[in-house]
């Protein structure tokens, strides 16, 4: 995502990644939560990763790429995993 990304490309990676995580739900076994509607547990799920690659792009003196994804990392494992069932 660039300064000049339009609306339309955040719409389209948007949906590649929603697209992603039900793919991983599925491949884990998973199942949404039912108390929560499963369109907003994606936006604050994929909304949030966004958002942090849009806080790395638009730093003055960004990290490194192994440094960001280091911490995307964290993130991601330590996400509300609560909105997500997973069978063993």
């Amino acid at each position: 995502m660039s300064k000049n990304s339009t609306h339309a490309f955040y719409d389209q990676l948007y949906r590649i990644m929603i697209e992603e995580l039900h793919e991983r739900i599925k491949l884990f076994n998973g199942r949404y939560i039912d108390s929560i509607p499963i369109n907003y547990i994606d936006q604050y799920y994929i909304g949030t990763i966004i958002g942090i690659f849009k806080v790395w792009l638009y730093m003055e003196q960004p990290e490194s790429v192994e440094i960001f994804l280091e911490r995307l990392e964290k993130f991601q494992t330590n996400a509300p995993y609560e909105f997500w069932c997973f069978d063993s």
